[in-house]
């Protein structure tokens, strides 16, 4: 089965209003986290995940943060219309606070020479960062949404459309998460070796990196 049935057993479950939904729907989350409108977040995971214990709090407000958009965009077929028209401002906004982001942190380290657990963001903004990057529509990920918020509004069931969208985040941002783990075992063996500013300019770099890919979206 590929990934393209698994989505398409989602959404026909998630329409039917299926007891089991939210359970394929995160299979399907899960499915959609390797597709090319994952790359962001995968760049973004990969530079919030340094510095240590809070690397990981900033990993897992990142996640809270597209769940809960998630969420409230399998709840009302209106908000995801309206981000739809604003698709273009999100990506725009996402590609500034990630390139500010990244220079900061390349900043900071060149400045005090040694990796600074805040200089790749805050908690809050990382939890900011999680729901922008929610928000925006893709093709890959806005269709069960859709399908979620559909239902919903034709049942008037809405905590079934919540449930569901909130279970395809969990799923689709899990393998994300796993890199962040990765990430961070790879900083502790750079810190290790004497090279505990290397983990942070990597960071800053990504970030960069991701600024240029929302920006050419945008």
């Amino acid at each position: 089965m590929t990934s393209v049935d698994i989505v398409d057993t989602a959404l026909r479950a998630t329409f039917s209003g299926a007891p089991w939904a939210p359970l394929l729907a995160a299979a399907a989350g899960v499915a959609t986290s390797v597709g090319p409108c994952a790359a962001p977040r995968w760049l973004t995971i990969s530079a919030l995940a340094e510095g240590g214990a809070v690397g990981r709090w900033r990993c897992a407000a990142y996640a809270s943060g597209i769940v809960l958009a998630y969420t409230c965009m399998g709840s009302t077929a209106s908000l995801l219309l309206q981000l739809a028209s604003a698709s273009h401002v999100l990506y725009g906004g996402m590609a500034l606070a990630m390139g500010v982001g990244g220079l900061r942190a390349i900043a900071l380290a060149h400045e005090k020479g040694c990796g600074d657990a805040h200089a790749c963001g805050s908690i809050p903004t990382a939890t900011v960062a999680g729901i922008a990057s929610g928000l925006v529509v893709s093709p890959c990920c806005t269709p069960l949404l859709a399908a979620a918020a559909t239902a919903a509004l034709s049942s008037g069931n809405i905590a079934h459309g919540a449930v569901v969208a909130a279970c395809f985040g969990a799923g689709h941002i899990a393998p994300v998460l796993c890199l962040g783990g990765i990430v961070r075992r790879i900083e502790r063996a750079l810190s290790s070796r004497g090279m505990r500013q290397a983990p942070v300019f990597v960071g800053g770099a990504v970030m960069l990196g991701s600024a240029l890919y929302y920006g050419l979206l945008a």
